[in-house]
């Protein structure tokens, strides 16, 4: 009779896996837990053979390892949380590390049953009751919202008087690591600086055109007719203003065009027929690099100053000189060739609303070009907001840079933010705090605030109603999170207990000082032991001001199905044995 041979199986089940996949969150709350909370320590990591140190959870997750199999599984699936967690809000990676180790581990202890679609309709009435406590970001509460996120008032300053404006604004900004030596530098582009160069002016102009507008032709200037540009000219409607034509090029019958305009104006001008200061300047620049602009960036330069869809015929070079003609033509002096062409009537009054529309600020450079200080109108900004979405979800880099190129150049609103250090390890924590203060303060914008402690407030006033059965375990882990955050930063000197305090009055005294507390007070940094157990805060005590990103929380709690999944999990599948015989 043949003896039984052992077998082994890719897939884990049963005690094996909830075993293992139990000691790996163990693992990962306990090495996570070090670097959780604002008084934290540092874990000290390597990455590419270079040592730095990081307070950041995501950091600390990415360079976590396993020599098992199922564990690097587990893992994985916690880092894709944690990684979505730091690029749609910023802050909070640690926070979510935490909660959700300590909600697997609840859910583990009391054993509930729920669908996903169960846990996923509790979560949106707990995070619907909370949005109720949020709030608009504005100017005056940001430096307080910086410096929740990075705990350096020096650094939280500096971001503040560089980029409050721009983020309010919504303007992209690039964070990257530099080479430099100092701490930070931010360069900031506020408008669009289109290379450009001047070909013609009806009168000079200076270094900064306050009161111009610009006509975009897409192709070359086409003007057979001198009377098309001296009947702009004499459409005075309260201050002369400058119109810029900006165009790909110009052809030759422009420049014949152009030369017959320039002696008639010299000849009135000598003869005192006209002043040409009470007239509108006509000013002609050509893009310089229109050759490498691609279809969307032509098409973003066009709607930036018409804000209408598509680039038809307010734009076309063939059409250009009859448009303009039909919009200001002098009807004592027709001009038959140019009225064959048929236009739409709204196109005509739309070349009429630009032309006598607001005006801004244009910036003439010999070597840069044209600055154009407009604001976006409501088609330009709807695709500016596209335009920052493509770039937030691009994989590729290539093209990740060939978009942030197409921002820069026709939108400005770009802030190019440089981190470095004399040390690497220094600069890498620098822009881990930065990266998180700035992606937060964008979502802040967008989802508003809270001026508490987020935790605090969906422990407390957020679910404390008990909406949904999802909220028994949520609440017990939000406690169980701000517990390990305070003992994280509190160090008890065991001769200052009593020696019959065990660690379950310890706790119990903790969990009763965040029942108590004022939640837009509480700051786990200032905190002290006797505070603690005296269950109260100082009137006096001075505590700054809290403020943090709605969406920390709520994006924190939408994606808890991470760990309900973990925890229904009854069979994994991989590509290797590891000693599960049968």
């Amino acid at each position: 009779m043949a003896s039984l041979q052992n077998i082994q199986s890719n897939a884990y089940r049963g005690d094996f896996l909830r075993t293992c996949i139990d000691k790996t969150i163990d693992e990962i709350h306990d090495d996570i837990v070090t670097v959780f909370g604002p008084c934290a320590q540092d874990a000290f990591l390597t990455i590419n053979a270079q040592p730095y140190y990081t307070r950041d959870g995501k950091e600390t997750l990415r360079t976590m390892k396993f020599d098992n199999e199922l564990s690097m599984y587990v893992l994985k699936i916690m880092y894709q949380a944690v990684e979505r967690q730091a690029r749609v809000v910023g802050d909070g990676t640690t926070t979510l590390s935490i909660l959700y180790t300590n909600l697997y581990r609840l859910l583990r202890k009391e054993n509930p049953s729920f669908t996903r679609k169960e846990w996923e309709d509790g979560i949106r009435e707990i995070n619907e009751n909370i949005m109720k406590y949020a709030e608009p970001l504005t100017k005056e509460n940001m430096l307080n919202m910086f410096y929740t996120c990075t705990q350096d008032m020096e650094l939280s300053q500096v971001l503040f008087d560089k980029l409050a404006d721009a983020i309010l604004e919504q303007a992209y900004i690039d964070i990257r690591k530099s080479n430099i030596e100092s701490d930070l530098e931010i360069h900031v582009i506020n408008n669009p600086i289109l290379k450009a160069t001047k070909q013609y002016t009806t009168a000079p102009i200076g270094k900064e055109i306050s009161n111009a507008v610009v006509l975009y032709c897409n192709g070359s200037l086409d003007i057979v007719h001198p009377e098309v540009l001296l009947d702009m000219m004499c459409q005075i409607k309260g201050t002369p203003r400058t119109i810029v034509i900006l165009c790909n090029g110009i052809t030759n019958v422009t420049r014949e065009a152009i030369k017959s305009l320039n002696n008639t104006l010299n000849s009135l001008v000598k003869s005192n027929a006209i002043d040409l200061t009470t007239y509108n300047t006509i000013a002609i620049f050509t893009l310089d690099e229109y050759r490498s602009y691609s279809n969307e960036m032509i098409e973003d330069i066009s709607t930036m100053f018409t804000d209408e869809v598509g680039i038809g015929g307010l734009v076309n070079s063939i059409t250009f000189e009859s448009l303009l003609y039909q919009a200001f033509h002098n009807p004592e002096k027709p001009i038959p060739e140019l009225e064959t062409f048929d236009h739409d009537a709204a196109n005509i009054q739309k070349i009429r609303d630009i032309f006598f529309g607001d005006t801004y600020q244009i910036d003439v450079h010999a070597l840069d070009g044209i600055r154009v200080h407009k604001n976006l109108g409501e088609v330009s900004a709807a695709r500016y907001k596209e335009l920052v979405e493509q770039i937030e979800v691009e994989k590729s880099e290539v093209v990740r840079i060939s978009l942030r190129k197409r921002l820069k150049t026709v939108y400005g609103k770009f802030i190019d933010v440089e981190v470095g250090s004399k040390l690497i390890k220094d600069s890498q924590r620098k822009f881990e705090l930065i990266l998180d203060a700035i992606t937060s303060a964008h979502s802040a914008v967008e989802h508003g605030i809270f001026t508490c402690n987020s935790i605090l407030l969906a422990l407390r006033n957020g679910v404390e109603d008990d909406i949904s059965k999802v909220s028994t375990y949520i609440i017990p882990a939000l406690a169980m999170t701000l517990t390990d955050m305070i003992m994280n930063n509190v160090h008890i000197d065991p001769s200052y207990l009593n020696e019959s305090m065990g660690d379950e009055l310890e706790m119990n005294r903790l969990t009763a000082y965040i029942t108590v507390c004022d939640i837009n007070r509480f700051d786990a940094t200032r905190p002290t032991l006797e505070e603690i157990f005296a269950i109260s805060q100082p009137d006096d005590a001075e505590y700054p001001s809290i403020v943090e990103p709605a969406s920390i929380m709520t994006t924190l709690l939408e994606n808890t199905t991470v760990v309900l999944d973990l925890y229904n999990a009854r069979t994994v599948h991989l590509d290797s044995f590891m000693g599960n015989y049968i």
